[in-house]
This record gives structure tokens, C-alpha cells and sequence, in this order.
């Protein structure tokens, strides 16, 4: 049972932080002027989505346009429900002009995690991920030891004091169910408090609705394809997909980690010149983020469970440059698991 003195620092910890998101909030807020057209730039998952929502709304609450841009399509089943169910407007990189935008806001990401939105300045940048590299922006909210960024966003609402709509506070709900494995990953307790706050006004029955995504057919023969390339490296399970399937590697990583004997699962895809890696852990001692930023040739980071990494292929030494999937197993073998096994990061 935990002492008296434990739960009067929790609370004083508690308070502290709600102080400094109501200075957080102040600074972000003073940033915009009526009149600004604002775009939220992110890479498309459920706590990202979330967290530009909750953005918007902050922008929109003081009388400032604001758009989502997605720098990537979605084609996650539970992204596109998500997006439907709740009513998620949003522009694809591909077709916005962002000469339209006076000013630019990132949330659940940093610009060095996309070569698109290096050459972007932004207004803003509100994340979760450990820092990685100089962050250029006029303010800058980064908290790794937050165990979802929809917590942050819940924060500032929170803080803002207004009404919030019903589909917000769903999905910034559900960014921190599927963030956190459903509470498995929470790194700070205090979180319980936000949670217990989105619990009670969330649409339970949209999420059931969400989550309960049926999968089509046609979906289930590429999963059975995906799962036939499947090979098992001591602990580590690994999965090589074509193009079109890869869609699927954050499912599949995280299925593989249902195997009994799979600690990490990698799943490996070529997209557009890019050797695209995604990876999972549950072995506590291996940061699977600091893993991805020390293989070299490209850019990667993430968290001690869950990171991705891409490479261009034409930065790759020769002998790897042929990726079929003999060829990208021994890559991964050569410069990932050599690494987990070396214990070099």
C-alpha cells in the first residue's frame, strides 16, 4: 500500500502540471491572431488524428481557421472508421496548397520524422516522441515521458475551459486506448486523472463501433499471404510485404506479438524507393525507438515498444540493394539484430 507522503507528492505533482499546461495553453494560444488560416500537419494514426482534432478545436474556439493535413492516405481499416465515425474533416498532403496557410502546427510528431515537413516552419510543435534532432518552431510542447500525445491535447482542452464536442473527446479517448495498448503502457499515473475525464462524456458506442471493425475478405487472403513469408530468428519474428500490403505492417507487428515465443516482431515493405521497417517489442530491456535511430542509411525513432524506420533504398550498400525478401532478412539481421544481440544502443 502506498504511503501517505506518496499520494501528497502525486497530488502536488498533479497541480504542478496543471499549471504548467495553463502556461503551455497561453503561449500556444498567443501564437494565432484572427484572421490566421492555420494547417495541423501529421502522420495519420488514432493518436495523431485525435491530436489534430483537438487542435483545431483550440484554434477554431478563438475564431482562427484551421485545417488537418494528412502527410500520408491512411488506409488502416481502424483509421478510415475512426475518420467516418467521427467526423474528421481533412485535406491529403497531395492536394493542399500550402500557400493558402499562414501558419503551420504539428502534433504527435516532430518535422525530422518526415522529409516532407523538414522544410516547413512551424508555429507549433506538440508531441510525445523523445526529441530528435533541433526542433525549428516559434513553440515547442514535447513530453516523452507522456504515454500518449492525446493526453497532452486532453490537457489543453481540459485547461481551455470550454464545452468540448463529444466526437473530440472520443477520439483523444481512443488515441490513448490504442497509444497505450489499453492502459498497459501508461507511464504516468497521473494520466488516470484525464482518462477518468474522457471515460465519463466519451461515445462508448461509437468506439465499440470502431473497434469492432469487421475485416473483409479479400483483407484475410493478404493477411494469410503476408503471414506465409513469416520467419523466426531466435525470439524475433519477421514478416516481408509487397507494396500493396503495407498498409497492414503496424497490424501484422503487433499480431506476431500474440505468437508464444515472439518478443520482437520487424515487418519489412518497399514503398516508392523506401525500405519501410516497423517494429514492436515486449522485451522490457531493448528501447525499440533507440534502436531505429542507430541503424544507419536512414531516418527512424519511435518508443521503447513500438518505431519505424525508412531507408531509401539507393543509400543502401550494395549487397542489399536487391531486396527480395532473402535479401532484407539479411539486411535486418545484419544491421537490427546484430544490435540486439550486441546490446550497442
Amino acid at each position: 500500500m502506498p504511503y501517505a507522503k506518496d499520494y501528497k507528492d502525486f497530488c502536488a505533482s498533479f497541480c504542478s502540471q496543471i499549471i504548467k499546461t495553463e502556461n503551455f495553453l497561453k503561449s500556444f494560444l498567443d501564437l494565432f491572431s484572427p484572421g490566421d488560416r492555420v494547417a495541423v500537419l501529421i502522420i495519420p494514426d488514432p493518436d495523431a488524428i485525435a491530436s489534430a482534432m483537438a487542435a483545431q478545436f483550440l484554434c477554431i474556439a478563438r475564431g482562427i481557421s484551421c485545417d488537418i493535413i494528412f502527410l500520408s492516405e491512411t488506409k488502416r481499416l481502424d483509421n478510415k472508421k475512426m475518420i467516418e465515425i467521427l467526423n474528421t474533416d481533412y485535406i491529403l498532403f497531395s492536394q493542399a496548397d500550402l500557400s493558402l496557410y499562414d501558419k503551420f502546427i504539428m502534433t504527435d510528431g516532430q518535422p525530422s520524422h518526415n522529409a516532407i515537413s523538414e522544410n516547413i516552419h512551424f508555429s507549433a510543435v506538440i508531441d510525445h516522441h523523445p526529441v530528435k534532432g533541433n526542433i525549428e518552431a516559434d513553440f515547442t510542447d514535447i513530453r516523452p515521458d507522456y504515454s500518449a500525445n492525446s493526453v497532452i491535447m486532453a490537457e489543453y482542452l481540459m485547461a481551455l475551459g470550454e464545452k468540448i464536442p463529444i466526437n473530440i473527446i472520443t477520439a483523444l479517448y481512443y488515441g490513448i486506448v490504442t497509444d497505450t495498448d489499453r492502459y498497459r503502457r501508461l507511464k504516468i499515473s497521473r494520466h488516470a486523472y484525464v482518462i477518468g475525464y474522457l471515460t465519463e462524456y466519451a461515445d462508448l458506442e461509437a468506439l465499440r463501433v470502431i473497434e469492432s471493425e469487421e475485416i473483409p475478405y479479400p483483407t484475410l487472403k493478404i493477411f494469410a499471404k503476408a503471414l506465409e513469408t513469416c520467419s523466426l530468428f531466435d525470439e524475433t519474428a519477421i514478416v516481408f510485404l509487397n507494396d500493396e500490403e503495407i498498409e497492414f505492417a503496424v497490424t501484422i507487428a503487433d499480431f506476431l506479438l500474440r505468437v508464444a515465443g515472439v518478443t520482437i516482431s520487424i515487418v519489412a515493405a518497399l514503398k516508392d524507393g523506401l525500405l519501410k521497417i516497423t517494429m514492436r517489442s515486449v522485451r522490457k530491456w531493448i528501447d525499440i525507438g533507440i534502436l531505429a535511430e542507430t541503424v544507419g542509411f536512414g531516418r527512424g525513432g519511435g518508443h521503447a515498444y513500438a518505431a519505424r524506420v525508412d531507408i531509401p533504398v539507393k543509400d543502401l550498400p550494395e549487397e542489399y540493394r536487391n531486396l527480395d525478401r532473402s535479401t532484407c532478412e539479411k539486411f535486418i539481421l545484419d544491421n537490427i539484430l546484430s544490435c540486439v544481440v550486441k546490446k550497442t544502443f
